[in-house]
């Protein structure tokens, strides 16, 4: 079992006992990401953002997981609409401006 492989089952373990543990929903989209299993990586994504709705990181994280994917449109809405809520949330703004400027989906 690859380090990965460990870290992917501790962290789902670690929710079995916590399932409000957003962090932990973050470092599984960082390893679904790496793995570009990015349908995994969305369910991770979209979770996150339903335990912590109010919190920009986690919507931000959305957005980056839709951009690694390929829908740009709907990255460029949910950062958008996250500045919307958030004007100076620094990574959003960086992550919109890459977009609008390369096309091409972005790194966390």
């Amino acid at each position: 079992m690859g380090r990965l492989d460990l870290a992917r089952e501790s962290y789902n373990t670690a929710l079995t006992f916590n399932p409000g543990l957003y962090q932990t929903y973050l470092s599984l989209v960082q390893i679904d990401l790496s793995e570009k299993n990015y349908d995994l990586a969305l369910k991770h994504a979209q979770t996150v953002v339903q335990v912590q709705p109010n919190d920009p990181q986690p919507i931000y994280v959305l957005a980056i997981v839709y951009a690694q994917m390929g829908n740009v449109n709907e990255a460029e809405k949910i950062l958008i609409n996250l500045l919307n809520q958030v004007p100076n949330y620094q990574p959003a703004k960086q992550a919109l401006l890459q977009l609008k400027t390369s096309n091409v989906g972005v790194t966390k």
